[in-house]
């Protein structure tokens, strides 16, 4: 039953008379020399330390009188006045104390006011402050909003007082792994880290003794406590001392592939780092994947995954054909959106390669910017947004395989059995080697450092597979892949290189030490039992991405795997519109190049 609100206003205000008028008066509260007078119906109802009080038959009943310590008077007089007239008293200076009080009485209903408050007036001015106290309290409601704005706001906060003495582990590993923390450099978190790591047990003893006195309530004789948890002194200092330990885990938990060299060679001799094998391990394997381009190509380390307010984002792009135009487009992994690339005009077939951050395209064509059409084969790189001309010129046949290996593109054209190998920085092109196989080209890829050419066999139940080593420059093989490789895929993570072939097989590469061969194929699992005409996969943390055209046969397949133990976490099924083959190619794109569909 609903009470009216004339009838709630003419409660109020018959206890408001009763504060005013000092009638009927039947308890007091002491708070240093300040004498409060006040009715212990009211007292009782409104506050649970009170109601307990009263109910405990202490000392402070049978006198009718109780000594607040740790809350001053003034605080105490405006809660009183919200009690007695319903009044709301908070404001920006007054709001953290009443705050604190209301949790050591346990006035429940004006600990949801203070929060509220907290919600409406939150700035970059008092969102620390905000953010201590509702930490303290357990306040999920303020800690919800407050939390965007820390994010928002990381590249001072990481510079705070309050990072450096307060934060504990668990949040520090809570605002470096989120992907909406907004930072100029990953360097940034990495020197806050240190810092963190480094501040001195006695500067955090001490901003605990300025707080640890506001956690509890004394009445005049006997002590009452608040059901706020208090953090044990000791404990907090001591896991302070050894802040040190847990550096191992928040650089595993930092995007250490991302930094600068300088800082990552900074750390490499820092010794807190050396301290540790698991730390050490970490920047070593950082500065491998910094320093290796081929670590680099379409494959990303949780420690190499750009942030959502980064200036590169983690995106595999698909495109699609049309008369005398491309369409490109990018999927963003991180925000799972498709995201619009600048189209290419083109008469030809143009094949396109990625390598690290740069997106280039081989073949006669042009962009949709202020030149005519190219009639020769070009080199074009997409850059800031824009497709921009290489000088460099060459000339390729219909027919033609090409594949990103370190810091080059091979091109492999089986009309002439030629493999060539391209810089698309200098623009220096040489014939690398021969093909040493004249069967029809049905796949290339590359893992570790060789590259293998899958090509068809008179067996149409077996593809042939000659590699070649780039470390040593010559041909090995052949051996056998069970099935075909006519439409195949092949994607990478830090550790495999795997093949997906149209009938759902998954296969991994296996390199081996043996006089007859380097690599071997195991099977692995079967993801799906129909014919599905693939574009490309990715892995994006521990999830597959497969990548396809329309497939009412996918979607109708019972036995199709959601995910695989060890491997894959979750595998996402993505289709396209196209109904031939195309390209998902993984690539670290500026946020230059693009725009939201």
């Amino acid at each position: 039953m609903a009470m009216k609100r004339n009838v709630g206003n003419s409660i109020i205000k018959g206890f408001k008379d009763f504060w005013r008028s000092e009638e009927l008066q039947d308890f007091t509260v002491k708070i240093g020399s300040s004498r409060f007078r006040c009715h212990r119906l009211l007292l009782a109802a409104c506050s649970e330390f009170f109601r307990c009080l009263f109910r405990s038959g202490m000392k402070e009943t049978e006198l009718k009188c109780a000594t607040l310590q740790e809350i001053s008077s003034e605080t105490f007089e405006l809660i009183l006045k919200t009690l007695y007239t319903g009044y709301c008293v908070l404001t920006s200076d007054t709001v953290i104390d009443v705050w604190r009080a209301a949790h050591q009485l346990q006035i429940h209903f004006l600990i949801t006011e203070c929060e509220g408050f907290a919600k409406e007036t939150l700035s970059t001015t008092n969102y620390i402050e905000y953010y201590t106290i509702a930490k303290l309290f357990d306040s999920k409601e303020v800690l919800e909003i407050v939390w965007p704005l820390i994010l928002k706001n990381a590249h001072s906060f990481l510079q705070t007082e309050f990072f450096n003495s307060e934060m504990d582990v668990s949040d520090v590993l809570k605002l470096i792994q989120n992907q909406d923390l907004k930072i100029t450099s990953e360097d940034d978190v990495v020197h806050a880290i240190l810092k963190w790591v480094e501040c001195k047990p006695c500067e955090e003893e001490d901003s605990d003794k300025k707080h640890s006195g506001r956690k509890s309530i004394k009445t005049g004789h006997n002590s009452l406590k608040t059901s706020v948890k208090q953090p044990n002194k000791d404990m907090t200092v001591s896991l302070n001392d050894n802040r040190k330990k847990h550096l191992p885990e928040l650089l595993s938990n930092t995007r250490t592939c991302l930094l600068s060299m300088k800082c990552l060679e900074m750390l490499s001799s820092h010794p807190l780092v050396r301290e540790t094998k698991e730390a050490t391990d970490i920047i070593f394997d950082s500065l491998l994947y910094q320093s290796q381009v081929g670590k680099r190509n379409g494959q990303w380390p949780p420690r190499a995954i750009y942030r959502n307010t980064g200036n590169y984002i983690n995106a595999a792009i698909a495109i699609r054909s049309n008369i005398n135009e491309i369409k490109l487009k990018a999927f963003s992994f991180s925000s799972k959106q498709w995201l619009q690339l600048p189209d290419l005009l083109s008469r030809s077939r143009v094949t396109f390669v990625a390598i690290d951050k740069s997106f280039y395209a081989l073949g006669d064509s042009t962009t949709n910017n202020p030149f005519p059409f190219i009639r020769s084969d070009k080199l074009l790189e997409l850059t800031n947004g824009v497709w921009s001309e290489k000088c460099i010129s060459i000339t390729l046949p219909p027919e033609h395989f090409v594949l990103a290996v370190d810091a080059f593109v091979y091109i492999f054209v089986p009309s002439n059995q030629e493999v060539w190998q391209l810089d698309p920085v200098t623009g220096r092109l040489i014939r690398k080697t021969d093909l040493p196989c004249r069967g029809i080209i049905q796949h290339v890829t590359n893992h570790e450092q060789f590259i293998l050419v899958f090509y068809k066999t008179t067996n149409q139940n077996q593809a042939g597979v000659c590699y070649f080593d780039t470390s040593q420059n010559t041909w090995k093989g052949p051996v056998n892949l069970n099935g075909s490789a006519q439409g195949m895929i092949s994607f990478k993570n830090s550790n495999s290189t795997y093949l997906m072939q149209t009938n759902g097989n998954l296969w991994m590469v296996q390199s081996v030490e043996s006089q007859s061969q380097d690599i071997k194929f195991k099977y692995w699992a079967k993801l799906w039992n129909c014919d599905w005409t693939l574009h490309g996969a990715v892995i994006f943390r521990d999830e597959l991405y497969v990548y396809g055209v329309r497939s009412e046969a996918l979607k109708q397949d019972v036995q199709k795997q959601c995910s695989l133990s060890g491997i894959f976490n979750q595998i996402v099924y993505m289709e396209s519109e196209d109904t031939v083959p195309s390209t998902f190619i993984p690539l670290t794109l500026s946020r230059q190049c693009l725009l939201r569909l």
